[in-house]
């Protein structure tokens, strides 16, 4: 999706439109264009949102939604493990806002902790 807008900006800058992506999205102390792609900022602004709803005060209704939300995907998952911890992607999971920022954690290597329960195992051998 970026990749026509990427060029027609930097036709628009007076650069090359097929430089490297290396440069393009590079430090400019490092002589790079320091253009921003737009799945890290989407990436980085979800989990922020994240992050930013978690902090909130515990009885805030937007804080609960979200606590709600992700108590269902929880269960949804079936893992034991955090699901902002354990972020291996799980394909059976419905598409949102919050399996989105678990994909972003999972492709840059971060994790999230404390952010939710995991399920109780209720009988002896339970799964």
């Amino acid at each position: 999706m970026q990749q026509q807008a990427k060029a027609i900006f930097l036709s628009g800058m007076g650069f090359n439109r097929h430089m490297p992506n290396a440069v393009v999205f590079g430090s400019p102390k490092l002589g790079g264009i320091d253009l921003r792609d737009l799945g890290d900022q989407e990436g980085i602004l979800g989990c922020t949102t994240l992050l930013h709803y978690l902090n909130m005060v515990p009885h805030s209704r937007p804080a609960n939604l979200v606590f709600i939300d992700l108590k269902i995907i929880q269960l949804e998952a079936g893992i034991s493990e955090p699901i902002l911890k354990y972020t291996i992607p799980l394909p059976y999971i419905e598409p949102g806002w919050i399996p989105r920022c678990r994909d972003f954690l999972h492709q840059v290597g971060a994790t999230i902790t404390n952010a939710t329960e995991c399920p109780t195992l209720h009988r002896l051998h339970d799964s």
